[in-house]
């Protein structure tokens, strides 16, 4: 999902009549949060190569704050994680009576 969204952030970057972006969820949820497989993966990994691991990561998602245009996050549903993260990175929030927003 990461690289999928860096892809995209780069493609927007890339286009000169751009003029606003609206990010927002598929489904029910705006994001429902990250692999709880891949985050139990980090436990066998040492602190600095997690803090390592987690720049990275979160820096796919803060991608956003890169582009010359206003960001809008419509929060359509649950924003848990990361997910509140990229919300967080937009320029302006907009949430549904359904939004929840959850970091830690």
């Amino acid at each position: 999902m990461g690289e999928q969204f860096t892809k995209v952030i780069d493609e927007l970057n890339g286009m000169s009549d751009l003029r606003a972006v609206v990010l927002t969820g598929e489904g029910r949820a705006f994001s429902a949060g990250g692999d709880l497989d891949w985050l139990m993966e980090r436990t066998k990994s040492t602190p600095k190569q997690n803090m390592d691991i987690m720049v990275q990561f979160y820096n796919r998602f803060l991608s956003i704050r890169s582009l010359p245009v206003p960001t809008i996050a419509a929060i359509n549903g649950p924003a848990i994680g990361a997910g509140m993260c990229v919300a967080l990175a937009c320029d302006v929030r907009v949430a549904s009576a359904k939004a929840k927003v959850c970091g830690w």
